[in-house]
C-alpha cells in the first residue's frame, strides 16, 4: 500500500510538472526578449558572482533599479562589484512597471530557477494593478490569483524557487526553496542511490538523453512508413523506450540529489542559526550585528532591530547607526583575534558605542553596541556644574588671595608707619625677592622648592611682613635720628624675633601650610648670615630657609639704594659691588650669582618703584650694619 501511495504521488507530481513545464513554454515564448535577458543574467550571475559569493560565505544578493539607468545594478553591499549589468533595459524596465525596483537574490540559484522565477514574475505582475492600460486586455484570473499569492506573507513556491514580493518596500525576494520533482521520493526510498554526483550536472543530462529519445521514435516512424517488413522499427522503437526510459531515471536522479543538497543546506542553515542565537541571545538589552566580510547584515537582534523601528530607519539598515567607516573597522577585526576598542559615533541625535570582533569559524564580525545617549546628556550635566563650581572656587580662591594680600599690606604699612622708610620699599623688596626665586628655581639647590606650583607667588605675597616686628619696637630706638649704640642695637634687633613669634601664632591657628608659612621664615631669619655672624639665631649656610636667603639679598640691595639720614643712596654698580663683597660671608653664594645675572631686572624694578619724594630722617638696625 504505501508503494502503491508513492507511485500516486509521483503520478500527481508528474501532472504538475507536466503543467509547469506548459507553463514555461508559455512564458518563454511571450517574454522573449526579457527572456533572453534573464537567461544573459542568470548564466552571469551563476557562473561568476554567485560562486565568489558563496565561496566567502554569503547567500544574499542584492540588484537594484537606480533612476538614473534602466538597466540592473549591483547594490553597493556587493563591494567591489558595484556596476551595472548590460542589456537588462527590457528586464529592467518591465519590473519597474510593477514596483519591483530591488530584487534579492539567493546565492545557491541555478540559472534555470532564476530565468523561470523571473518570467513567472512578469507574468504574475499583469495581476499587480486592476487598472488595464490603454488597448490592453485585463490580467487574466491566473495572473491576478499568482499575484496575490506573491504579495502573501508565505509567497509563492514554483520551479524549486520561493518567490515573495513586498510592494511598501518595492523588494523582490527569490529565495533558494525545495519542490519534490517527480518521483524523487519513490526513487531515494526503494534504490539508496548515492551522492556521487552534482544535481545540476543530472538535470543538465537529462534532457539531453530525452532528445536522443525522441531522435529515435521519429526514425522508428520513418522505418515503420517505408519499410514496415524490415523489422528495424521494432528494434529502434524498443531503443526509444530505453531513451526515454533514461532520461526519466537520470531527472528523477537529479531530484533525488537535488532534495539532498537542499536538506544538508538547511541543516547548515539550522546550525548557523543555532550558533547565531548563541552570541545573540534573545534577551540582550542592547543592540548587536552580525555583518559579513564585505560589511552586508547576517543578523540583528531584536534590540537593534527596536533601536531602528524607534530612529524610523528601514529594519536592516546597520551602516545608519554604526561608525562611519565601520567596513574598514571590518575588516581590521577579522585580521586580529582581540576585539577592538571601543569607538563612538553619534548618528541621528543617539551617542552609541561599537566594539567590533571576528566571528566564530565564520568569515564574519560580531558587533555589539551600547546606547550610552543618556549617559552622555548626564555627563554634560556634570560638566557644566563642574564648570559653574571651577567658577565658584576660582571667584572664591582670588577673593581668599584679594583678602590676604590686603592682610599683608595693612600689617606691613601699620609696621613701616613707626618706621617711615619710603613708600616703595615693600613693592620694590617683594620683586626683587621674586626675580632672584625666578632665576633660581632650576638650580640644583633650589629645584626641589621653587619648582613647585604656587611657591614663587607666595614668597612674594608674603615678601612685605618681614619687618612685622617692628610695630613692638620703642619709638625712642626706632625714630632716633642718629647711629644706636650697643644695648640700643640689641633693642633694635629683637625686631626679627618679634615679627617671627607673631606669625607663629597666627600660622598655628591657620595651619602649617597657610600662606603665613613663607612670612615666618623671612621675619624670623632675614638677618642671618651664611657664615653665622647673623641675628637671633646664629644660623648658617643651609639651615637659614632658602626664603630668608633670597630676602637677605633683595633687603639689603634697597637698603644701599635708598637715601637715608646718614648716608646718600649709592649706585647700582656700588650696591652691587658690596653685596659681591659679601659671597659666602653674608650671601649665600648662588643667590648673589643669581643676582649678577639678573642686574638688569633689579635695575628696571628700582626705577619703576622709585621713591616719589625724600624720606623723612629715620633710624635703622642698617645704622650698625
Amino acid at each position: 500500500m504505501a508503494g502503491l501511495g508513492t507511485m500516486f504521488g509521483g503520478l500527481v507530481r508528474a501532472l504538475c510538472d507536466a503543467r509547469d513545464a506548459v507553463l514555461f513554454l508559455r512564458l518563454r515564448v511571450r517574454f522573449r526578449v526579457e527572456f533572453r535577458q534573464a537567461r544573459s543574467l542568470a548564466e552571469s550571475l551563476e557562473d561568476d558572482i554567485f560562486r565568489q559569493l558563496l565561496d566567502t560565505g554569503r547567500c544574499q544578493l542584492l540588484l537594484t533599479i537606480p533612476d538614473s539607468t534602466d538597466a540592473l545594478v549591483l547594490a553597493g553591499d556587493a563591494g567591489k562589484l558595484d556596476r551595472p549589468l548590460p542589456g537588462t533595459d527590457r528586464l529592467a524596465g518591465a519590473l519597474g512597471q510593477i514596483g519591483m525596483r530591488n530584487l534579492l537574490l539567493d546565492t545557491r540559484l541555478t540559472n534555470q530557477q532564476i530565468i523561470k522565477a523571473f518570467l513567472l514574475v512578469l507574468y504574475a505582475g499583469e495581476g499587480f494593478t486592476t487598472n488595464t492600460p490603454a488597448g490592453g486586455s485585463p490580467p487574466s484570473r491566473r495572473a491576478r490569483r499568482l499575484a496575490e499569492e506573491l504579495k502573501s506573507p508565505a509567497g509563492l513556491r514554483r520551479f524549486c524557487t520561493l518567490l515573495r514580493a513586498s510592494p511598501e518596500m518595492q523588494l523582490l525576494e527569490i529565495e533558494y526553496a525545495y519542490t519534490e520533482k517527480l518521483g524523487a521520493r519513490l526513487i531515494d526510498g526503494w534504490l539508496h542511490l548515492g551522492r556521487s554526483k552534482d544535481h545540476r550536472t543530472l538535470s543538465a543530462a537529462a534532457p539531453k538523453i530525452g532528445l536522443a529519445a525522441a531522435l529515435l521514435v521519429m526514425i522508428d516512424l520513418l522505418l515503420w512508413t517505408y519499410h514496415p517488413a524490415s523489422g528495424l522499427w521494432f528494434g529502434v522503437a524498443i531503443a526509444a523506450l530505453l531513451g526515454g526510459a533514461a532520461a526519466y531515471l537520470v531527472y528523477a536522479l537529479a531530484s533525488v540529489q537535488y532534495d539532498r543538497e537542499h536538506r544538508d543546506a538547511l541543516l547548515k542553515d539550522s546550525l548557523r542559526e543555532i550558533t547565531d542565537l548563541s552570541h545573540f541571545p534573545l534577551q540582550n538589552p542592547n543592540p548587536n550585528f552580525k555583518c559579513g566580510d564585505e560589511g552586508e547584515l547576517l543578523y540583528a537582534n531584536p534590540a537593534a532591530e527596536a533601536l531602528l523601528a524607534k530612529l524610523h530607519l528601514p529594519a536592516g539598515a546597520a551602516g545608519e547607526i554604526l561608525p562611519e567607516d565601520y567596513r574598514r573597522r571590518i575588516g581590521e577585526a577579522l585580521g586580529s583575534d582581540l576585539p577592538s576598542e571601543e569607538v563612538e559615533a553619534q548618528r541621528h541625535g543617539r551617542t552609541l558605542r561599537w566594539r567590533f570582533s571576528r566571528f566564530p569559524k565564520e568569515r564574519a564580525v560580531l558587533i555589539t553596541g551600547v546606547d550610552v545617549t543618556p549617559l552622555k546628556a548626564l555627563e554634560m550635566e556634570l560638566r557644566d556644574m563642574n564648570e559653574t563650581l571651577e567658577e565658584r572656587v576660582q571667584a572664591r580662591t582670588l577673593e581668599v588671595m584679594l583678602t590676604q594680600d590686603v592682610t599683608i599690606m595693612s600689617l606691613s604699612t601699620l609696621a613701616e608707619s613707626r618706621d617711615p622708610d619710603t613708600g616703595a620699599h615693600l613693592e620694590r623688596t617683594r620683586n626683587y625677592l621674586r626675580t632672584l626665586a625666578e632665576a633660581l628655581k632650576d638650580h640644583p639647590r633650589f629645584r626641589e622648592l621653587l619648582s613647585q606650583p604656587g611657591v614663587i607667588e607666595q614668597l612674594y605675597r608674603s615678601a612685605p611682613l618681614h619687618d612685622i616686628g617692628k610695630v613692638g619696637t620703642r619709638d625712642a630706638i626706632l625714630l632716633k635720628n642718629g647711629r644706636l649704640d650697643e644695648d640700643e642695637y640689641e633693642v633694635m634687633k629683637q625686631h626679627a624675633m618679634l615679627g617671627g613669634d607673631t606669625l607663629r601664632w597666627a600660622e598655628a591657628r591657620l595651619g602649617t601650610n597657610s600662606f603665613l608659612q613663607f612670612a615666618r621664615e623671612i621675619a624670623y631669619y632675614h638677618h642671618e648670615k651664611w657664615d653665622g655672624s647673623g641675628y637671633p639665631f646664629g644660623l648658617k649656610g643651609e639651615e637659614i630657609p632658602i626664603s630668608a636667603r633670597l630676602m637677605a639679598v633683595a633687603d639689603v640691595y634697597d637698603a644701599l639704594r635708598s637715601e637715608r639720614c646718614y648716608k646718600k643712596a649709592l649706585s647700582h654698580e656700588e650696591a652691587r659691588d658690596l653685596i659681591a663683597g659679601g659671597t659666602g660671608s653674608h650671601f649665600d653664594p648662588a643667590v648673589v650669582e643669581a643676582f649678577l645675572n639678573a642686574e638688569d631686572k633689579f635695575i628696571a624694578i628700582a626705577e619703576e618703584f622709585s621713591d616719589a619724594e625724600k624720606n623723612q630722617p629715620q633710624a635703622s638696625e642698617l645704622k650698625q650694619e
